[in-house]
């Protein structure tokens, strides 16, 4: 097997970056891992980690591909260039506020309400870049649930939600299979069991984790008592860490649940056409209108 180096990672994220829209630190690793013939173990998982930072330290770029280690920009404030045409400005600004297609919410006549809680920022962030289905849902981090002024005030959501609109709420829980990440699904079950309809922990579960690579350390830390007795009721060694997935396996996994829950008989797409149609036919004489007040062409 071979041992990692930076050569080694670097090239890496250049061949494995090209695959995937976006990924993580550690969902990288474990691509690493299975592409490189690297041995899954505490030091390659260090010593990766090193090279990641010492990259950032000494302001290398490759390792900005990875969402979680790419600059985080303070919003700095946008300034207009003084000497851009005026009007074509405003034929572009009014182009992209008024000819823009509006994004639906198909959800809005479902049997169904999902709320997809997961593990990860990082993950949470990746998910929604990397498809259009898992972006129609409401998708949260548990850092960011879990925060006190969120986490009661969905619960007052979800009660009036389910009672004026006669939604059914689903809860899709998506985390690492150790004890900490199923303490945390049990305590949203016993939370919130008063006011959503379903709970459902999508993965990781012990059948998924047979195809997936075990954390190089073990439970991340969490080496306590509750872990040892979640190993022997689980009837597993390791604990497994979301990034383990192939990231389009991940996708398609919440994918395949979200379709579960949406009927797309009760969605008008016809309506939605006629939309389309009238964009379609109003779009070309307004920019015509829009140009003869300007002077333009």
């Amino acid at each position: 097997m071979k041992k990692i180096t930076e050569e080694i990672v670097e090239n890496s994220l250049n061949k494995i970056g090209k695959r995937y829209h976006l990924i993580n630190r550690d969902q990288f690793y474990y691509l690493l891992v299975k592409s490189e013939n690297i041995p899954n173990t505490a030091e390659s998982y260090n010593t990766f980690i090193e090279i990641v930072n010492d990259a950032l330290e000494t302001g290398e770029s490759w390792p900005w591909r990875l969402c979680d280690c790419e600059p985080q920009d303070e919003n700095p404030p946008y300034f207009e260039y003084i000497l851009t045409d005026p009007k074509e400005y405003l034929r572009e600004r009014i182009a992209e506020e008024l000819l823009i297609m509006p994004i639906f919410n198909k959800w809005y006549n479902q049997e169904y309400m999902l709320k997809i809680i997961v593990n990860s920022q990082t993950i949470h962030k990746c998910l929604t870049c990397s498809s259009d289905i898992i972006k129609q849902v409401d998708v949260q981090s548990a850092q960011s649930f879990f925060k006190h002024n969120i986490f009661y005030s969905e619960w007052h959501r979800f009660a009036e939600i389910s009672s004026e609109r006669g939604k059914k709420i689903v809860i899709l829980y998506l985390g690492n299979l150790d004890s900490r990440d199923f303490g945390i699904f049990e305590l949203i079950r016993d939370k919130f069991k008063d006011v959503v309809f379903g709970f459902e922990h999508i993965g990781i579960n012990v059948e998924q984790a047979k195809t997936l690579l075990p954390s190089p350390i073990n439970n991340k830390g969490f080496k306590d008592k509750a872990f040892s007795e979640f190993q022997k009721e689980n009837h597993i060694k390791h604990s497994y860490q979301l990034e383990a997935f192939d990231p389009w396996d991940l996708v398609e996994l919440v994918e395949s649940k979200i379709r579960k829950y949406y009927d797309e008989d009760l969605y008008p797409s016809e309506k939605e056409a006629e939309w389309e149609q009238a964009f379609k036919e109003v779009k070309r004489p307004l920019i015509k209108v829009v140009d003869k007040v300007l002077g333009l062409r």
